[in-house]
């Protein structure tokens, strides 16, 4: 049983109660809790419930998580200002007995981008099995977009390797229905991915009941988010973290899986079978100093592995 003193969501929710009553403008107390957020996303993820348990170490590896997932120096040096504001809030409240960032540089931060995160801190289980994987598709399979939603998001994330920046940034022009292509990345990140014959019928199912909702013209349909949020903004990655936690306690699964984990799980699974590494890192956008040249058949051989793809 959790204790819930100290519970980091509520400490979170107290300190931007603490902004908004000191008079700080509407958007500055939404940036700070975008910042917060990306915390409580990583401290859902491995299992961190409390304030106490946000120590040095653990913060330093909130930041190299946040690098690993590709964001910038200039969200780093604003995440790290943010966090000592929230910590030193905490310390003159007298909710905890010091500051935990003070132990931190942030020069030696932005300079351990490869610094594996501590095993200790991952979560119990890092891959789902294929059976795990027909859970939890079943589980939303049916009539109503919201599950054709969610079934084609999950299939993406469980076949694709696409991070969750890449996902919530997906326009519907980067799926390509004709030649079952999907474009993710950015930069030299960007990639080409084939999608196997069931992934692509999802989201051709889905975008089929979502154009008839939008009633957009085609050229603006092409430009619009394949993944909107309830206002039609892209989703957050909390949003995203929330959609995919929803199907797994439906599908019945264990907690531990979550969007990070089932992209990992495809990778895990990969290697596995014997698909090169090589092969593996294109489909994952992690290969260093990437070609420019076609690496369909490579990965579409990988992603067969999965039968349900």
């Amino acid at each position: 049983m959790i204790e819930m003193k100290g519970l980091i969501e509520d400490e979170a929710a107290w300190y931007l109660q603490e902004l908004s009553e000191s008079g700080l403008s509407k958007n500055t107390v939404m940036s700070y809790r975008a910042d917060l957020n990306h915390l409580l996303l990583f401290c859902r993820t491995f299992h961190l419930y409390r304030v106490e348990e946000l120590d040095s170490r653990t913060l330093s590896q909130f930041f190299t998580w946040m690098q690993k997932d590709g964001r910038s120096n200039a969200t780093i040096r604003r995440l790290f200002s943010g966090l000592m504001g929230f910590f030193r809030a905490e310390r003159r409240a007298g909710k905890i007995g010091t500051n935990p960032m003070q132990d931190l540089s942030l020069e030696e931060v932005l300079q351990n981008q490869q610094i594996e995160v501590d095993r200790k801190a991952e979560p119990e289980k890092q891959t789902i099995t294929a059976e795990q994987v027909t859970r939890l598709l079943a589980a939303q399979d049916g009539e109503r977009l919201i599950l054709k939603r969610n079934r084609a998001l999950l299939m993406l994330l469980v076949y694709t390797g696409v991070r969750t920046s890449e996902l919530i940034e997906l326009k519907v022009k980067d799926v390509d229905l004709i030649s079952g292509n999907l474009c993710a990345g950015s930069g030299e990140k960007r990639r080409e991915i084939p999608l196997g014959f069931n992934t692509l019928r999802a989201v051709r199912i889905y975008l089929d009941d979502l154009q008839r909702i939008r009633h957009l013209p085609k050229e603006m349909a092409q430009e619009s988010l394949l993944f909107p949020g309830r206002t039609g903004k892209a989703l957050t990655r909390q949003g995203l973290w929330k959609i995919v936690h929803e199907c797994v306690e439906e599908a019945g699964l264990p907690d531990t899986i979550t969007p990070e984990s089932l992209r990992k799980s495809l990778m895990e699974h990969l290697l596995e079978e014997g698909a090169p590494k090589e092969h593996v890192a294109e489909l994952m956008g992690t290969a260093p100093g990437r070609k420019e040249k076609d690496h369909r058949q490579d990965t579409s051989e990988a992603t067969s592995y999965f039968a349900g793809a």
